[in-house]
């Protein structure tokens, strides 16, 4: 280890001696560790990691970036926007009749 940082090696291709290295801050590491789904799935919403979908919003340059699986377990709209016949497989879903903050707040 240097500098808090972890780092791998990982094959590219069996073709060629091309390797990557992925470098993993160890601050953010212990994330998962003793820690319950729940306190690990809004860890995972407050940090944007592994989203799937995008809401956003009128004048508001940065939207809500967000997990579909969590969203269709517990709503039976987004389980109808995400896989139903209408889906939308753009990963945006526009919102123009609740604000961001409200937005926000719902999804914890």
């Amino acid at each position: 280890m240097n500098g808090g940082w972890l780092g791998w090696v990982v094959g590219i291709s069996a073709q060629t001696d091309k390797h990557l290295t992925v470098k993993t801050n160890m601050d953010d590491q212990d994330w998962q560790l003793n820690k319950g789904a729940l306190a690990c799935h809004r860890y995972m919403l407050e940090n944007e990691k592994y989203c799937d979908v995008t809401f956003t919003f009128p004048e508001e340059s940065r939207g809500i970036s967000a997990h579909k699986y969590v969203l269709i377990s517990r709503s039976p709209v987004f389980e109808a926007m995400f896989t139903g016949p209408a889906r939308d497989e753009s990963g945006k879903v526009d919102i123009v009749d609740i604000n961001k903050d409200c937005f926000k707040e719902m999804l914890k």
